[in-house]
């Protein structure tokens, strides 16, 4: 596969993908656009997510380096460490909607 760009459009949730200059491919997801959240939901949010890296993080090692297994449980882990700072980054800020 040559160059592959995936973009999100985080204001409607549509994965728009373009691949070898083809552009165009949309899937709106059904899920509606929430633009904030409030305190509570995102320390509970980073509560789930903190708890979920452990048990990946304890997982990991039962599993052999350089199987597909282990890959997907790195990338997810990046993936939920990634999450885990934006939603600090969002606390700290304190731009957060009130309940």
């Amino acid at each position: 596969m040559d160059n592959a760009t995936i973009t999100v459009n985080a204001h409607s949730f549509t994965i728009i993908t373009a691949h070898k200059g083809i552009v165009g491919v949309s899937v709106p997801c059904d899920e509606p656009t929430k633009q904030s959240y409030t305190k509570e939901e995102l320390q509970e949010a980073l509560r789930a997510i903190d708890s979920t890296i452990r048990k990946y993080e304890k997982v990991q090692p039962k599993l052999g380096e350089g199987t597909s297994s282990h890959t997907l449980l790195v990338r997810r882990v990046k993936a939920l460490q990634i999450a885990a700072t934006l939603i600090q980054r969002e606390l700290k800020q304190g731009v957060v909607a009130s309940a």
